[in-house]
């Protein structure tokens, strides 16, 4: 399957299972992919935002939400959100997509399922303030101590686990995992279409 590089600004709007229906609609068409890399970086988000703030028997449950500063714009634009205000959006207690999280995160080794956490985990800092623990670099990320702790937010033993060495050994172990992944939910909604079930339920397999 083709990488997706440029998704149309629309797919953005989209929920999971408009995003879904659209990829198993347009199988063979570049917009199927793009529709893909965006609703396996949705499922990510979901397991994070249930690793972080859901599951509070964790070892790496957050006493302060991630989403706390949600209302709060981040950068120089007045306005301006990031992940964490999609997240408090479209998942505070949506979480009947975690099946289907889970269910392609099984398809990847410990390693792979670390690295694409880690790297969606991360929010890109839009200035000076930083409003969540989540904003950071990747290289930033890649500090043992910094790494450890993500670890440890997202529910694993702070040291413990692969050391990315290079924000490019992090970024390729995710995108490898993010395409294996891609992968394996082209496979489920063939399967949910052939089956004339719906592919956008979070119920569909």
């Amino acid at each position: 399957m083709k990488a997706p590089t440029r998704p149309p600004a629309f797919l953005e709007r989209l929920n999971l299972g408009a995003l879904l229906r659209l990829a198993a609609n347009n199988p063979e068409e570049e917009l199927a992919a793009f529709a893909l890399e965006r609703a396996v970086g949705e499922l990510l988000e979901v397991e994070i935002e249930h690793r972080t703030t859901g599951a509070h028997a964790n070892a790496g449950y957050a006493s302060a939400s991630p989403l706390a500063f949600a209302g709060m714009a981040g950068g120089d634009a007045p306005g301006q959100s990031d992940r964490i205000a999609d997240a408090a959006t479209r998942y505070r207690g949506a979480n009947a997509w975690r099946g289907l999280a889970l269910s392609l995160l099984g398809t990847l080794r410990e390693s792979s399922q670390r690295a694409a956490l880690v790297s969606a985990y991360l929010i890109r800092p839009t200035g000076a303030a930083r409003r969540s623990p989540r904003m950071m670099t990747a290289a930033e990320a890649c500090d043992p101590e910094r790494l450890a702790t993500i670890y440890q937010r997202l529910g694993w033993p702070p040291r413990s686990g692969p050391v990315f060495d290079t924000p490019k050994a992090l970024s390729g172990a995710a995108s490898y995992a993010r395409k294996r992944m891609r992968q394996a939910l082209a496979e489920r909604l063939a399967d949910a279409v052939g089956r004339d079930a719906d592919p956008g339920s979070p119920c569909h397999e």
